[in-house]
C-alpha cells in the first residue's frame, strides 16, 4: 500500500492478542448466540470448553453463523418435504417466543425443534460447524507464521 511520506502512520504500536481462553470463548457464544433461538440440549459451556479449543474470536463467531445456516437449511429442507413451505414470509412467521436461559442462549418453548415455527439450532448443528473449522493457531506452522507476521522486531 502507498503511503505518502507526509501523513504519519495512524497506528505505531502493534499488539499480538492470544486466543481467548475458556470464559473469553463463553462470552464470544453467549453474545453471538443471544438472539438465536437455541434448543434445549445446547450447552455453551460445553462448548466453550471442549469444541471450541483453541480458536480465535472470529472463529468462534464463525461456528456460531454456521450453526444457524445449518439449521435454517434444515427446516426448510423438511419443511419442504412437508409440503409445508409457505408462499411468503411476513413479519412474524417463523419467530416463536425464547426466553433467555442461564448460559446466555435463547431458548425455544417446546420440546423439540421438529415441533417449532422456526428454525432452531441444536447441539448437533454447533458441535459439526466446531469440526469443520479447522483453528488457525492449532497449526504450529500458521501460529510461527502469525507471530513472525505480528512481530515488533522487524
Amino acid at each position: 500500500m502507498f503511503m505518502h511520506n507526509s501523513c504519519p502512520l495512524a497506528c505505531s504500536h502493534l499488539h499480538q492478542v492470544p486466543a481467548p481462553d475458556v470464559d473469553a470463548r463463553l462470552a464470544i457464544l453467549q453474545v453471538h448466540l443471544r438472539s438465536t433461538p437455541c434448543h434445549a440440549d445446547v450447552s455453551l459451556s460445553e462448548l466453550a470448553t471442549n469444541a471450541t479449543a483453541g480458536f480465535t474470536g472470529a472463529e468462534v463467531s464463525a461456528c456460531c453463523q454456521e450453526a444457524a445456516f445449518a439449521a435454517l437449511r434444515e427446516h426448510f429442507q423438511q419443511k419442504g418435504e412437508k409440503g409445508e413451505m409457505e408462499p411468503a414470509l411476513t413479519a412474524d412467521s417463523g419467530h416463536k417466543k425464547h426466553k433467555e436461559r442461564s448460559d446466555g442462549a435463547n431458548k425455544v418453548n417446546g420440546e423439540d425443534s421438529d415441533g417449532s415455527e422456526g428454525p432452531v439450532v441444536c447441539m448437533r448443528h454447533l458441535l459439526a460447524a466446531a469440526s469443520r473449522t479447522a483453528p488457525l493457531l492449532a497449526d504450529p506452522v500458521a501460529a510461527a507464521r502469525y507471530a513472525d507476521d505480528f512481530s515488533l522486531n522487524k
